[in-house]
């Protein structure tokens, strides 16, 4: 085994004397911490990735920036495979890697062993998995070996602390050198971790400078530390309260805080644990507690969801929350509809759960679980807006660990959380996860002794699971089966909302399963029941399926007919779901069929509209319209921007007819830039599963496939095409659509988007960072512009993300820069 570091001679780490060196971010995970001195290992990780080695350990102590070393190379690949990366912190120790990584991948499937899941979804492609914290999980590296056996072309990069038994090399990641005590104002400027430090410290306080008379506390700061990139991050994220004397001075008086993390260096305990626990150990005793709260969410949670764990009013958590992001202790994510959402570290988190926790706390967090998923699960069954389950979304990997819990636990609430789960994640990559929970509810429980409506749900919902599988439409009969089984124990009169929601999944199995007539069918007697009922939302849902059977049955003029009136319905009760499959199904038609004066939205308005609602899939029907619209439009790399960004966005449905769709999408853009080879080979992969992929499809479709092997054939011969589409022929519909999004790449141009203006900050995000500026507390800010704290922090996460800042100290540094501190509040 090659320690590359050593092989090579590099002094791994060093920066003293290096120019040029970039800013680190704190922390250690994903976006979160820059390179600083690690253009060698850079290198040197880059070679590995195009040599023969199969299993590359990236090692060093915790916050050396192993993590941003993978971030920079994923960011760049030296050559064209794709590139996983899975972030194993956290993960309890029992847990097995296949079975995580399948987990975190959102790998379904019939497959018991998350081996074979794994490689069922790999297939024959060139795969780098780059997994993140390696040790968390417990007898990793011999796992690792059995999964690059099972997958050929598997290549597998981990991170760690120690050394990893097995690997076939190992990149080197220490600490940045440190200064020498004594050492000038000059040399010491010139060392990568005082570079790091310094900059870390500006972008804190405006007004910090290294001069003369701190350059030797902050000499100190960087040799009580070790050199850690995370830990003078977090030391220098103290500096906008404390000198940087009493900084030095808290790191070496220690303190019982200081016990949580910590790293050796030439004999001492320094690093991580020195700087997180002075940091941590420097919170009120309230932030603390708040803290270690926050810790229970698995990843994002909600401004309301702070509240919740805390127990603190509205305005202190604010005020609190805004603490913790200057400290960068929590990173703010995109708000969700006003409401602002937050992360956790991993690297804090997994800490902070050390610490005694809060019952208190752990109830409020279970409570706020269960009423986020019961109101999702009933806005799914009452046919509310997509946006209404956003924020189940947002918690969806709480929500699957707690039934995790609850099934270990043989809880009897178990049944109905899982079930719960299946309506409120409908529509996610999170479904397959929800199902293999499910099928083993059914494995062990007495179905016998459940409700009725329990057990109509449990057999609906298994077949959609099913269903949305990778291999769904070759489980057609189960899928029926089941789904019939579920049906005949529902009660249409007495619960017409359960027999209506039935009906949409069978829709929605009907067009993943390939069979359109069946979808057809369920939405014709959703139609009559939903009017026989009087729920408007779902009449409109099932007349805009309806018109797609017209439709495919060649009557187009009949289709728009009656898709029109859903549209006008959708709008009037203002349903997204209607608007959306009514405008995708008006802008899918020939154009002349549809009246001029047709008032249609755009596309452009429909995608923005799918991903306003949150709604992957209708976002996924929507890039494929774009798709041929730009082919139609004549502009076949716009086409392939379009075709490349819907792949991208969702490769948990590899396999699905949703990629199905783009396969034949890809055979029209490349005749069209008359790269015939490569549109004979995913030809010929279409034609390996012919019926499926067309059954789901526009009836034109068809048609145009056969014209495309017709123009082949006269540019190639007969002969070459059929050997090209044999060739094709043997790739599982996986290997296809990744060759496919390669090619796309390739050949993409982004159609011309307008130029931005400004910094981009309404009238209102100006005067809250005015007063920002001026150091107002959110409260104050909230009472000064009458408006509530929750929309101060909606406010709040908008400027930093705009202005693409990280903390309220940068905003405030921008705002003085550039002449926004004195913006006047009325």
């Amino acid at each position: 085994m090659g320690h590359i570091g050593q092989m090579t001679h590099l002094r791994v780490g060093t920066g003293c004397g290096d120019e040029g060196t970039r800013a680190a971010a704190p922390f250690e995970g994903e976006d979160a911490m820059g390179l600083v001195g690690r253009e060698q290992e850079t290198a040197l990780l880059r070679a590995l990735l195009v040599s023969s080695r199969r299993l590359v350990a990236v090692i060093g102590p915790a916050g050396a920036g192993k993590s941003a070393l993978l971030d920079a190379v994923a960011a760049a690949p030296p050559d064209d495979s794709e590139i996983w990366t899975v972030d194993l912190g956290g993960t309890p120790a029992a847990a097995m890697v296949s079975a995580e990584i399948a987990t975190r991948l959102a790998l379904g499937g019939r497959a018991v062993d998350p081996r074979e899941r794994i490689a069922e979804r790999i297939g024959a492609s060139a795969v780098t998995l780059f997994l993140d914290h390696l040790d968390s999980v417990v007898a990793a590296p011999a796992e690792l070996r059995l999964l690059l056996d099972a997958c050929p072309r598997l290549r597998i990069v981990v991170t760690a602390r120690g050394e990893i038994e097995g690997a076939d090399e190992e990149v080197l990641v220490r600490p940045l050198e440190v200064p020498d005590e004594g050492m000038s104002l000059d040399r010491a400027l010139r060392c990568a971790s005082v570079a790091l430090f310094a900059d870390a410290a500006a972008r804190s306080d405006a007004g910090f400078a290294l001069d003369a008379e701190n350059h030797g506390s902050i000499i100190r700061i960087c040799r009580l530390v070790g050199g850690l990139p995370l830990a003078l991050e977090l030391a220098a994220a103290r500096i906008r309260l404390f000198s940087p004397e009493r900084v030095a001075d808290d790191l070496a008086d220690g303190g019982p805080a200081l016990a949580l993390l910590r790293t050796a260096r030439d004999g001492r305990e320094v690093g991580v644990g020195h700087a997180l626990a002075a940091t941590v150990g420097a919170l009120s005793d309230d932030d603390r507690r708040m803290l270690r709260s926050l810790a229970l969410f698995e990843r994002r949670f909600s401004f309301a969801g702070a509240v919740d764990v805390s127990g603190r009013a509205a305005g202190e958590t604010a005020d609190a929350l805004e603490r913790l992001l200057d400290l960068r202790l929590l990173e703010s994510a995109p708000p969700l509809f006003g409401e602002p959402v937050f992360t956790l570290l991993p690297i804090l988190r997994s800490v902070l759960l050390d610490l005694p926790g809060d019952p208190r706390a752990e109830a409020a967090y279970r409570g706020r679980l269960a009423r986020v998923l019961h109101e999702a699960a009933d806005a799914q069954a009452h046919a509310e807006p997509p946006s209404h389950r956003a924020f189940a979304h947002v918690l969806r990997h709480d929500l699957l660990h707690e039934g995790e819990r609850l099934i270990a636990r043989r809880d009897a609430l178990a049944h109905g959380w899982v079930l719960e789960c299946a309506a409120a994640l409908e529509g996610t990559a999170e479904v397959t996860l929800v199902s293999d929970q499910l099928e083993r509810l059914i494995a062990t429980a007495d179905l016998d002794s459940l409700p009725v409506m329990l057990r109509a749900q449990t057999w609906i919902w298994s077949a959609y699971g099913f269903a949305m599988s990778a291999d769904g439409a070759t489980l057609a009969d189960l899928v029926n089966d089941r789904w019939q089984r579920g049906f005949d124990l529902i009660d249409v009169e007495r619960t017409p909302l359960l027999a209506l929601q039935a009906l949409m999944i069978a829709v929605i199995m009907g067009i993943t399963t390939g069979d359109m007539p069946a979808a057809v069918q369920a939405a014709r007697v959703g139609s009559r029941l939903a009017r026989e009922h009087a729920c408007a939302t779902w009449a409109a849902r099932f007349d805009v399926w309806v018109a797609a059977g017209i439709h495919a049955d060649g009557d187009a003029p009949g289709a728009v007919h009656l898709a029109l009136d859903a549209l006008r319905h959708a709008q009037r009760v203002g349903d997204p779901y209607s608007i959306l499959t009514a405008t995708i199904l008006l802008r899918t038609v020939p154009p002349q069929v549809v009246p001029p004066d047709a008032a249609v939205p755009t596309l452009a308005d429909a995608l923005h509209l799918a991903r306003s609602e949150h709604d992957p899939v209708m976002e996924w029907f929507i890039l494929a319209v774009m798709t041929r619209a730009e082919l139609a439009a004549g502009h076949p790399e716009r086409a392939a921007h379009r075709c490349a960004e819907r792949l991208s966005t969702g490769r948990s449905w590899w396999g699905s007819y949703l990629s199905a769709i783009s396969l034949v999408h890809t055979v029209f853009i490349a005749v069209a830039v008359e790269d015939w080879a490569f549109a004979a080979r995913i030809l010929g992969a279409i034609e390996a599963d012919r019926e499926r992929v067309l059954r789901s499809m526009a009836p034109a479709s068809t048609h145009e496939l056969d014209q495309a092997r017709t123009l082949l054939v006269a540019q190639l011969g007969e002969s070459r095409v059929a050997t090209i589409t044999a060739e094709g022929g043997i790739l599982s519909a996986v290997d296809a659509t990744a060759e496919a999004l390669r090619w796309l790449r390739a050949h993409s141009e982004e159609s011309p988007a307008a130029p931005a203006s400004g910094d981009g900050l309404t009238a209102r995000e100006r005067e809250v960072l005015a007063l920002l500026a001026e150091g107002l507390s959110n409260r104050q800010i909230a009472e000064r512009l009458f408006i509530t704290p929750k929309t101060t922090m909606h406010h709040s996460s908008a400027i930093y993300r705009k202005l693409e800042v990280r903390s309220r100290a940068e905003a405030t540094a921008y705002a003085h820069r550039h002449g926004l501190a004195e913006t006047r509040v009325e």
